[in-house]
């Protein structure tokens, strides 16, 4: 099964590589670890990408970031998430729940998975 792992994990993978090299063939060394050879390969093909990463402020323990297909919309429902957690809408009148319906219908049109609120 393959597996993923966070950029710290690489960075360490790396880091015990680089000091068995000259000793131990790549396949060896992946056998060792209990790594693919094709999946070690791909770490150390993208060496210097992953050592920025770490280098930078980059979230390090992350197996990766997922963009939103609709960034709008992810945009919206944290807005939103934000003014609900605040308090502003935990009251709210028919009317307005009525609205955040509607709101949901519409989004469920564009990504298909939204539930209906209350």
């Amino acid at each position: 099964m393959p597996r993923n792992f966070t950029i710290a994990e690489k960075c360490k993978i790396l880091d015990e590589y680089e000091s068995v090299r000259a000793k131990q063939p790549q396949r060896e060394f992946a056998k060792e670890k209990g790594i693919d050879p094709k999946t070690l390969r791909n770490i150390l093909g993208k060496a210097v990408e992953y050592r920025e990463l770490a280098n930078t402020k980059h979230i390090t323990d992350r197996k990766r970031k997922r963009e939103a297909k609709h960034q709008d919309i992810d945009q919206a429902l944290i807005k939103w998430f934000d003014l609900l957690e605040s308090s502003m809408l935990s009251s709210m009148d028919f009317t307005s729940a009525q609205k955040l319906n509607h709101s949901l219908e519409i989004l469920d049109l564009v990504t298909g998975c939204v539930q209906k609120a209350g």
